[in-house]
């Protein structure tokens, strides 16, 4: 197993499938997280990868001198971290993982380090310190063009300023994420803007603009819905050959 680990490719293809599966497999079968912080378990029943600890990869890597490996694997700690509880440890190596993305000059994924950075301290009401890195990860953002990373900052922008109060401020961002995923058709964020704007609203007293905007929360769910409708008559369909 030792001699499969020890290639870049497949180093990089195991640190994918543990980020993918981190990200996506909510805890289900395909995924297992010990109580120990380091330990990750990934298809139990596949010899090569009976188990594998975050800090093995980190050692694989750079026994490779496989910087982008260190990388992805000491933001996966971080994720795991988190995951636990333990915020401060979460921190350390999610700013571990920037510092060495920043060396490997990957911009977009500083700039994902970062506003996980601010989401995690934002959950932990650290509002100012959460702001700082939000505003460097859109600095950064905007810097490369990428407009879904900045509209996600704009959400994540919108949803501080919204729980510390500054409703104003927060609606500004809101609207300015809107634009973008209104161009890109995604209904699912929109329907999630609509609903911090009605909020938003409502807190303000303004009761008119909050059902306004509630109604469209109705709207946009109603689209989703058609569009999943859609996508399960096609895979219903028999393949015609």
């Amino acid at each position: 197993n030792m001699k499969l680990l020890l290639t870049n490719k497949y180093l990089y293809t195991l640190i994918a499938v543990i980020l993918c599966k981190l990200s996506f497999a909510q805890f289900n079968d395909t995924l297992n997280l010990d109580k120990r912080i380091d330990s990750v378990y990934l298809c139990k029943n596949d010899s090569a990868f009976s188990f594998l600890t975050t800090e093995d990869v980190i050692k694989i890597a750079t026994k490779l001198n496989y910087k982008k490996g260190i990388a992805a694997a000491t933001q996966l700690k971080g994720y795991l971290y988190f995951e636990y509880g333990d915020f401060h440890n979460a921190k350390k190596y999610l700013y571990e993982a920037f510092k060495l993305n920043k060396v490997l000059n990957d911009d977009k994924t500083m700039a994902q380090n970062l506003r996980l950075l601010a989401i995690y301290l934002d959950g932990l009401e650290k509002s100012n310190e959460a702001l700082e890195f939000l505003f460097q990860s859109l600095h950064i953002r905007k810097k490369i063009n990428d407009e879904k990373g900045i509209a996600e900052c704009y959400i994540s922008l919108g949803i501080i300023y919204h729980r510390i109060l500054k409703l104003q401020t927060a609606i500004s961002y809101y609207n300015n994420a809107l634009l973008y995923f209104k161009k890109v058709k995604n209904e699912s964020k929109i329907g999630t803007i609509y609903s911090n704007l009605g909020a938003a609203y409502n807190q303000l007293g303004k009761l008119d603009s909050a059902l306004f905007f509630l109604q469209k929360v109705v709207i946009a769910k109603q689209k989703i819905k058609l569009d999943l409708e859609k996508h399960i008559i096609i895979l219903a369909l028999p393949i015609i050959i």
